[in-house]
């Protein structure tokens, strides 16, 4: 939370927020190389966003 600012009487804060993950999916409870692929098949997401925070809570 970078940015403080007020509107009226209420006080917010303007930050940011980053994000990370990964997983493996299967496509049945059986091997199929033509869905599954092959290796570990691990994938990931990576982002970020805005993030506002409402009141004084800390």
């Amino acid at each position: 939370m970078v940015f403080p600012f007020t509107l009226g009487t209420q006080r917010f804060r303007l930050g940011a927020a980053a994000f990370l993950d990964g997983g493996r999916l299967w496509a049945d409870t059986t091997r199929r190389a033509d869905l599954d692929g092959d290796g570990v098949g691990l994938k990931y997401g990576t982002g970020g966003g805005p993030r506002l925070q409402w009141g004084n809570r800390r």
